[in-house]
Formats: structure tokens, sequence, C-alpha cells
């Protein structure tokens, strides 16, 4: 099966063209019931690789202490001098993280490329499909990479900015919500980005082109986008955080509390990853309109 440039969408899921937060969670969870074991499967396997490297990065966090010291350079700022057999470490890191970024770009591709298969009523083996999407895992992982370097100059500019408000009014507002300068310009870049993945793989468009057409598409529902954004946050990270904690002080075991982790995140991130996918299908509906046309074999 190909999805074609023109995005096909079934009838059934289509009741209303109307952008909502709730029509995105809810076409989400349908799908989702589709093929649960599918979107489990593949959670699990990302969030095990995610674990094996935080607990690789966590045996090393002493080794690499021991490779760098933090002294205090000019204006107070802190200097990190670096032991020359730190550099080993530090491409070791560097490895691991590209290993991921590629893992990572394939998960998103088949969570991608399921739900649409899904929305059309239409489903391959995952061999099968792997061979329909792999020619857009170059593309993905370009794109996943302009968005964290942007996303990093977008720290570095706006802090510019930041820096001065501090120096000004450091009397009269704390340095907490200064810090909000920052993250404001970050969260409308996850916004205007948000579907880029699904424009890259659906539209078969590069990178960059990509970027830009999750622009155009979150364009006049970009608050409603934040609200999903801030629902992925939320049980991505904070959920996830506390109920690491909770397993950590039921088990007092790091080793089981990771593994209920790594089950218990692969559950809600079955469902949270294919939101994006799910929304930029619900942007395309409400902003341009498709209906139900054919299927592409």
């Amino acid at each position: 099966m190909r999805i074609e440039k023109k995005v096909i969408i079934m009838s059934d899921l289509n009741s209303s063209s109307e952008f909502t937060v709730s029509s995105v969670l809810r076409c989400a969870w349908e799908v989702l019931w589709k093929r649960p074991m599918f979107f489990f499967g593949i959670a699990l396997i990302i969030n095990t690789i995610f674990a094996i490297f935080i607990a690789i990065f966590s045996k090393y966090v002493a080794i690499f202490s021991k490779y760098v010291r933090v002294v205090h350079g000019a204006y107070g700022v802190p200097d990190l001098i670096f032991h020359n057999d730190a550099k080993y470490l530090l491409l070791f890191i560097l490895l691991c993280s590209i290993i991921y970024l590629i893992i990572f770009a394939i998960y998103q591709c088949a969570i991608t490329y399921a739900a649409f298969s899904l929305l059309m009523d239409s489903w391959i083996s995952v061999p099968d499909s792997f061979k329909q999407y792999a020619s857009r895992i170059p593309s993905v992982i370009l794109g996943i990479v302009i968005f964290h370097i942007t996303i990093l100059l977008t720290i570095f500019v706006s802090s510019f900015v930041a820096i001065p408000l501090f120096l000004f009014f450091s009397k009269i507002i704390s340095p907490e919500i200064i810090s909000i300068v920052p993250i404001t310009f970050v969260i409308l870049l996850i916004i205007n980005w948000f579907v880029f993945i699904p424009a890259c793989m659906i539209e078969q468009v590069g990178a960059t082109k990509s970027l830009s057409r999750s622009v155009e598409l979150t364009k006049g529902y970009r608050m409603k986008t934040l609200c999903i954004v801030l629902l992925m946050f939320l049980v991505t990270y904070l959920f996830n955080d506390i109920a690491f904690a909770i397993f950590v002080f039921l088990f007092e075991s790091e080793f089981i509390a990771l593994v209920f982790f790594v089950l218990f995140s692969s559950i809600a991130g079955a469902y949270i990853w294919l939101l994006p996918a799910i929304t930029y299908y619900k942007l395309r509906v409400a902003k341009e309109n498709f209906t139900l046309d054919s299927l592409v074999e």
C-alpha cells in the first residue's frame, strides 16, 4: 500500500470537519484500539531502548565527573575543564544519541504510517509497511535534527532578550518569571512544527518543506494545538516522573522500578504518540476539506 500526496480518510471518522481537541483525542483512541498490541509493542521497544540508555548514562556519570571539573572563569561564569580521556565518554554519549535519534525517527514513521493505514481501513504486515516508509526516514531524521537545533538556538537567542530584562527589573521580577521568555519562544516553535513528521511522511516532501507545511496547517488552530502539546508534555514527562518515583518507593529497587516504569510509559506512549499523526489528519480535514476518494494499493 502506498499513501499518495492526496490524503485519504475514512468517512465514519469524518462526521465533522471541525478541528477540536476532543475530536483528535477521540479519533486517536479509536485508531489505537484497532491495533492496540502493535502500538504498545513499538512503544515498549522504544522505551526499553531509552531505559537502557538512561541506565548506561547513570552508571557512567561518576566516570564523567572524574573527567570534568568546574572552575570559575571570567565574571564568575563557570567553565568546564575536560580531562583528555573524557573525549571517549563524550564520543560514546554522542554515538548513543545518534542511535536513539535513528530509532526514534523509525518509531515516528511507523506510528504515522500505521495510523493512516488504519484510518483507511487497511493494514499490511510490519516488514512490508517498513518498505513503504523507509525512504522517508532520512528526511524525518533531518527534520528532527533541524527541529532540535532550532530549539537550542531559540533558547540561546531568547536568553539575550531575557538577560536585559533581568538586569533592569531584577528587584521587582524574579528570575523564574523572566525565564518565561525563552520558554514561550520554545513552546511557539513546538506548536508550529508539531505535525511536521506526518507532513513529511504523507505528503512525501523534504524536511524543510514539511516544517513549513506544519506551520501552514497549524495556523489558526494554535491554541487547540497547544492543548494537545501540553497533554503530551504532562503524560510524557510529569506523569512519567511521578510514576517512576512511586515505583521506586514501592519496590525499593531502581531496576524493578525501571521495568514497571517502562511498561507504564509504553501504555501511555502507545496513545500519546499517535496524537501528532491524528492532529495532522484532523487539521487537513478542517482546513482542506478532504473526503474519502479511493484507496491506493
